[in-house]
């Protein structure tokens, strides 16, 4: 079952579109060492916007093909729409949730970005993704590491580590699995699924023109009401219009060095499970 603290708004779906452009190169190094090939066959559970399902369609190639499902029929629109812009015939999006989702053909991938995190139980939520993945076929998921502190700055850029602690303080009481990234190994043993190859990649940038000045203001928008119910933030006191060019000038004027939240790569070849029933998804 997901819990999604962002909201589903229009916002939101543009903010999952520049978050897409930020991750893509460590989504694209866990396909590649994943294994993910022309001609095969993939589902992206919780597909959002559609960018890591496309990203997997160019993967794949005109042989293969990706499903995306998504509980929000807005983000499903969206995403089949972007496609068909893109030229891309060989995916489709389905409004589903996921733990409803069925299919009488195995996938030989299925993949997911950022969502254990919104899973009130991950170990059912990996049951499930084995659950639709052939036999010998991959299992891989992207996740957001959450660690304090979640974003630093050398020489230190107060605005950036500033939203660093909101979102992680909003993060770590608003999503019903904050530390699944730190338990990835136990939740595939308790899953009866085999241990996981991992890897961790840190996001950095600096400079006029690094794209993580817009993305740390979008995600800090994204959990502001939380932030304030938490009492973290007070009412009005972040001004979103101006925060992205504070945060640039500063980082400018100190010549800084951003660091940005940890990435974590996990994938899985799946044999026969020991353990694995076909739970679903909050079982």
């Amino acid at each position: 079952m997901v819990d999604y603290v962002f909201g589903h708004g229009n916002d939101e779906l543009q903010r999952l579109q520049h978050q897409a452009r930020v991750l893509e190169p460590v989504s694209l190094r866990l396909f590649g060492e994943m294994g993910l090939k022309p001609g095969m066959r993939v589902l992206d559970l919780g597909c959002g916007a559609g960018d890591l399902t496309m990203l997997a369609a160019r993967q794949v190639g005109r042989r293969g093909s990706v499903e995306g499902i998504d509980e929000n029929p807005e983000a499903v629109l969206l995403a089949t729409r972007r496609a068909a812009q893109g030229k891309l015939k060989n995916v489709r999006f389905h409004t589903c949730t996921i733990d409803a989702f069925s299919t009488q053909a195995p996938y030989d991938a299925v993949i997911g970005r950022y969502i254990l995190l919104h899973q009130h139980d991950p170990v059912a939520f990996l049951r499930k993704m084995a659950e639709l993945t052939r036999p010998g076929g991959l299992l891989g998921l992207h996740e957001l590491l959450l660690l304090k502190p979640l974003a630093q700055s050398f020489p230190t850029v107060p605005a950036w580590d500033r939203i660093g602690e909101w979102v992680l303080g909003a993060l770590g009481a608003a999503t019903p699995s904050p530390g699944a990234a730190t338990r990835l190994v136990q939740h595939f043993a308790e899953a009866g699924l085999p241990r996981p190859e991992l890897f961790c990649e840190c996001l950095i940038g600096g400079g006029e023109h690094s794209p993580l000045y817009r993305w740390a203001v979008e995600g800090a928008g994204g959990v502001l009401p939380h932030l304030v119910r938490l009492g973290i933030v007070k009412p009005g006191e972040v001004d979103l219009s101006t925060l992205a060019e504070q945060l640039r000038r500063e980082a400018s004027q100190a010549n800084a060095q951003l660091l940005g939240p940890l990435q974590v790569g996990a994938w899985a070849r799946m044999g026969a499970p020991t353990g694995c029933v076909g739970l679903g998804v909050g079982a």
